[in-house]
């Protein structure tokens, strides 16, 4: 398999860990139009966690953004 994009396999390894914790049901991860980057400072924007109870993170690239919604979604189920 030949990967042009050096973002997809740390995305599918992301995807794949929070698929392996059964941590969450719902995730998700949009990039950012560019004013709106520069606004947050971030690139990426992600959600994580159970329906009703998503966690939401911002991030340079997609798969730091969906991890740090990952950690918040587990952090607040354990409180």
């Amino acid at each position: 398999i030949r990967i042009t994009d050096p973002y997809t396999a740390s995305l599918d390894a992301t995807v794949a860990l929070i698929e392996r914790l059964n941590a969450v049901h719902c995730y998700r991860v949009e990039k950012y139009p560019p004013a709106v980057a520069f606004a947050y400072g971030a690139a990426y924007w992600a959600t994580c966690g159970l329906p009703g109870e998503q966690e939401d993170a911002t991030g340079p690239t997609a798969p730091i953004a969906l991890l740090i919604a990952l950690l918040k979604a587990i952090s607040e189920r354990q409180e």
